[in-house]
């Protein structure tokens, strides 16, 4: 307890408060929480005491506020609208306005390699509240939020605005900000650090003029490029550049934002400039003169500010993907792909990757380099350590979903054989729709990268996540399962060679209950590095398995060209493409660009489509039999050892090259 301001009146001169951290000055003073104002407070006279009954009962009407089940979008009691959840859920401002939920793709949790499930479980919520912090950090929650408002002073991120100069309609544009923290553990499960984050509410910011749309590197290249740094054994590297869109400046219309009160009390400590300018709510209004996280031209921005930097340093954008990047050619090359403020670099030189991280380094405070043969980029963990191939695995992101859902069966397949089976069933009820369509997400992200063996039962969970019912919610229960027994199961790329693009085409005729088939492809440098996999519905009816296998076949054929054309981009001469099809009806018409019978239209232009790429020497469909065709598993529910076999195929432990069966090497993490 500490002494408040001395008055003559008989009121109780002390009040319960827990200390913080001292404030480093000569009289020896402490940063105090008061717990009558939860005002963070300075005093040089106070008394410690033992923990009394009223700072218990405080601190537990807390915890309970922090952990009761709520209604999806209902605001927090006394969180003060600073708050940060599991990435996936509402952000909710004091307000109550929902804020638009961070992307699952941008969700890598920290790795908990060597941790049980228990374990995991507990560290489930890695985004926290700031008053959750400040309750179980302490010290380091309040240092890791004072350094991240110190970086908005450095940066001069804004300028500070009095709020009777705004006219009318600036003051109506202002928008507000959230604080974030993240508990960040060691591979060991050790907790290293809390980092904080401002992130303004874009969502509140008048859409109409904006330029808020960035390019996003695609999946495919990242493979493509870790594919040819295997096979060529060039060096890799991962580069981090701290405080990325807050090198950018703000262009266009100017964006307003108002710090509440916890914020303006800290940031009152650490720039006494700010004091004048706080208004009679304690709150402060800001200019915003860099591009803040959150705003809704923040990533385009920092886009535009990197992409300057790196032609600046004579790299090229890539006509194919403006988010990859080429220097030189051939053994003098280096080649970089960006995913907003993290680079992956493959450089085949010994000297452009540190001529790189120099001319960053005179650009931007924050850069940091890692090398070595194991990096972590887009929440998949790249090994190199084995020459000629790597491994891509997600074990980190599997456990903490497993934990999550406290799956414990098996399953030897992701999915029965009825996968694709729409009875009349109970409807879920709102709450487990809501974890349905959450669980389905996640997993959706964790197969369009390391895993795509479970693609076609998530494929069908994704078009039930509207109104899925309780047989839905046994499929998803048989992928979790199916998850909890391969665990260990990793990608694997290890081409033989880099100027050979196979694609593999398979769909299964009227798969869904409205008459629609399924398409499954495999683009694969070679027969042995899949990098890009889907499986799809197909968007028209068609009348039979043929026409089926044709309307595959042409929708594949763009993203076999988009791996050939960036591989020839990088300096490769690419043979023609190589489609396998295992229907050979299919194949004729491909190549005779018509059909016998009378076809509606648009199944006419997928005939002359294909064969005009094919008489230009493009491409190439040849036959596959059935039971080779890898792209068999993502059109239906494979059960018992052909799954098994083609499974691994897929990702990439067994290829099958001029008709034989070969183990390249099976990996348990």
């Amino acid at each position: 307890m500490f002494n408040e301001d001395a008055d003559n009146s008989m009121r109780e001169r002390t009040v319960p408060a827990i200390a913080l951290y001292p404030s480093g000055n000569a009289q020896g003073s402490w940063k105090f929480l008061s717990l009558d104002t939860m005002r963070v407070v300075t005093r040089d006279q106070y008394t410690e005491l033992p923990t009394p009954p009223e700072i218990i009962n405080i601190m537990n009407a807390e915890h309970d506020r922090e952990v009761a089940p709520r209604v999806a979008g209902a605001p927090l009691p006394g969180d003060g609208g600073i708050r940060g959840d599991v990435p996936g859920a509402d952000v909710v401002r004091g307000e109550g306005d929902i804020v638009e939920p961070q992307p699952v793709e941008n969700f890598e949790p920290e790795p908990v390699a060597g941790a049980c499930v228990a374990d995991i479980k507990e560290r489930i919520g890695l985004h926290i509240t700031v008053r959750t912090a400040l309750r179980s950090r302490g010290t380091a929650a309040l240092e890791s939020i004072i350094k991240e408002l110190q970086q908005m002073i450095d940066k001069k991120v804004w300028s500070y605005q009095m709020p009777g100069k705004l006219s009318t309609e600036e003051r109506r544009k202002i928008i507000t900000c959230s604080m974030f923290l993240k508990e960040k553990f060691d591979a060991n499960g050790v907790f290293e650090k809390l980092k904080s984050r401002l992130v303004a509410h874009g969502n509140q910011q008048p859409k109409e003029g904006v330029k808020a749309s960035s390019p996003t590197v695609d999946i495919s290249s990242v493979f493509v490029l870790a594919a040819v740094a295997a096979y060529e054994q060039n060096r890799v590297f991962t580069i981090d550049i701290g405080g990325a869109f807050l090198e950018a400046r703000m262009t266009g219309e100017t964006v307003y934002l108002r710090l509440d009160k916890l914020m303006v009390q800290l940031l009152e400590e650490i720039d006494p400039a700010s004091v004048p300018f706080v208004n009679d709510d304690g709150e402060l209004i800001v200019k915003l003169d860099k591009a803040l996280y959150g705003c809704l031209q923040a990533s385009l921005l920092w886009y535009n500010r990197l992409s300057d930097v790196l032609v600046a340093c004579g790299y090229e954008k890539n006509a194919v993907d403006p988010c990859v990047f080429s220097k030189g050619t051939g053994n003098s090359r280096c080649t970089l792909c960006v995913h907003v403020d993290d680079l992956l670099i493959v450089d085949a030189t010994n000297y452009l990757t540190e001529e790189l991280v120099l001319h960053l380094k005179n650009e931007f405070d924050d850069v940091k380099l890692n090398s070595g043969s194991t990096h972590s980029y887009l929440g998949m963990s790249f090994d190199f350590s084995v020459g000629g191939s790597v491994r891509l695995s997600m074990s980190h992101y599997i456990l903490t979903l497993l934990a999550e859902y406290e799956v414990t069966g098996f399953a030897v397949t992701p999915a029965e054989a009825w996968l694709f089976d729409v009875r009349d069933s109970e409807l879920l009820s709102d709450a487990e729709r809501e974890s349905f369509h959450s669980a389905v997400a996640k997993l959706l992200f964790l197969s369009k990268r390391v895993r795509p063996d479970i693609q076609t039962a998530v494929s069908f969970l994704t078009t039930r996540v509207q109104k899925p019912d309780v047989d839905d919610k046994k499929k998803l229960g048989r992928v979790l399962k199916y998850l909890n027994k391969t665990k260990d199961l990793c990608m694997v790329l290890a081409p033989s060679c880099v100027d050979e693009v196979d694609v593999f085409v398979d769909a299964s005729y009227g798969t869904h209950p409205d008459g629609k088939s399924h398409t499954g492809r495999v683009v694969s440098l070679g027969r042995s590095a899949p990098v890009a996999v889907s499986s799809t519905k197909q968007k028209i009816v068609t009348k039979s398995s043929t026409e089926a296998e044709l309307v595959g076949l042409s929708d594949s054929v763009g993203d076999g060209i988009g791996v050939a054309e960036l591989l020839r981009s990088l300096g490769f001469e690419v043979k023609p493409i190589r489609f396998h099809q295992d229907n050979m009806s299919t194949i004729r018409m491909a190549e005779s660009g018509a059909s016998a019978s009378r076809r509606t239209r648009h199944i006419n232009v997928r005939y002359f489509f294909i064969k005009e790429r094919i008489d230009s020497g493009e491409i190439r469909v040849s036959y596959l039999p059935t039971e080779e065709m890898i792209a068999d598993l993502l059109t239906k529910p494979i059960q018992g050892k052909l799954f098994v076999k083609l499974r691994d195929r897929l990702l990439g432990h067994i290829i099958n090259d001029c008709g034989t069966d070969c183990a390249l090497f099976l990996i348990a993490l």
